[in-house]
């Protein structure tokens, strides 16, 4: 605790506008954090473990940033970080803490705001050495740091734990955060389903609640929500039929590598596989399969297996439905051949 005041007196007199201190002890990371809200010092204390921030380091790889599936960029989308399912508990903590200093709702995203707009701007190439670099919240958090994608997206993790309404807000190599609240002053805000979301800047320092920078002013600005679905792709395929004699069945085996690029677990997995022949008079199925998956969690990968007997006739397909609890159903369709080994 003296340490803490002693950061205090020091950002007073040096006159900083923010300052962080962050210690790595008995495998915790101890932020403390210390900035101006209403022209009083306020400071933050927070705790996060080394191996959740080593979690996010090294687990990122299995989220595709830019992975297109069925033309969409998921990546672009932002929810597999703002909803990131093992950073909560630090975020909400976080969040739990800011709403202590305010005195309404409005107040809350105005603490919000200011802290995270305390943090430094810094660009990727500087602080990562890459030139595109999206954080976890709680990577921007220990790092201190963040650029435009960053500190919106720590934003919006805040402002969901405090149950506050939110959109990202699109403009050209530009993201910020649109907020659903009543603005003490007049605000700049845009008409999203009905609602009113008003501009939020994480970038510059006192900004306010619907003040927007002049660089991004005139610019087109595309309103996002934010789905905390989770998101599941087929990333691989791999059909294998032994050789059969005419008219009898073939021992086939079906692969598939599943990831969930999150944010979240996804529940009640299932799987429907039929081999389906194609004529004029319509279709018939061969073999079809149904199984329950277990479920996959936020982050990972798994390969699943199915096998089964069947003919294997010209015009085949595989039809492939995958479906959950908390996600959208995908259907897939494979043409088939003769027996064979592929890998679609």
């Amino acid at each position: 605790m003296r340490n803490i005041w002693l950061f205090v007196l020091l950002l007073l007199v040096s006159n900083l506008t923010y300052s962080q201190w962050v210690a790595l002890d008995e495998g915790e990371y101890l932020i403390h954090r210390v900035w101006m809200y209403n022209d009083t010092a306020r400071v933050c204390e927070t705790k996060i473990a080394e191996e959740l921030y080593d979690y996010y380091q090294k687990e990122r790889d299995h989220y595709f940033y830019r992975y297109e599936m069925e033309g969409k960029q998921i990546g672009d989308n932002r929810e597999s970080f703002v909803f990131s399912e093992q950073g909560k508990p630090v975020v909400r903590d976080l969040a739990r803490k800011l709403e202590a200093i305010a005195r309404s709702e409005t107040d809350k995203v105005e603490v919000a705001l200011s802290y995270v707009q305390s943090l430094p701007y810094s660009y990727d190439s500087t602080s990562k050495g890459k030139d595109e670099y999206v954080r976890y919240p709680i990577e921007t958090l220990v790092d201190g740091c963040g650029d435009c994608e960053d500190k919106p997206v720590l934003l919006a993790a805040i402002l969901h734990e405090m149950n506050i309404d939110f959109v990202l807000l699109m403009a050209p190599n530009h993201m910020a955060v649109g907020v659903n609240c009543e603005p003490h002053y007049d605000a700049t805000g845009f008409m999203f389903n009905g609602k009113k979301y008003y501009y939020a800047e994480t970038t510059e320092i006192d900004f306010k609640i619907g003040q927007v920078p002049d660089n991004v002013a005139l610019a087109r600005i595309e309103v996002l929500p934010c789905d905390a679905a989770p998101v599941l792709i087929v990333k691989d395929v791999w059909f294998e039929s032994q050789p059969a004699l005419l008219f009898e069945k073939t021992s086939c085996v079906l692969e598939m590598a599943l990831q969930n690029l999150g944010p979240s677990k996804i529940t009640g997995l299932r799987i429907h596989v039929a081999l389906v022949t194609k004529s004029r008079r319509g279709e018939r199925v061969l073999a079809e399969e149904y199984r329950e998956l277990v479920d996959l969690p936020e982050c990972k990968q798994r390969s699943e297996r199915i096998t089964f007997k069947s003919l294997i006739k010209e015009k085949s397909v595989f039809q492939l439905e995958l479906s959950g609890n908390n996600i959208a159903t995908q259907h897939f369709e494979y043409e088939m051949n003769y027996s064979h080994t592929r890998r679609f």
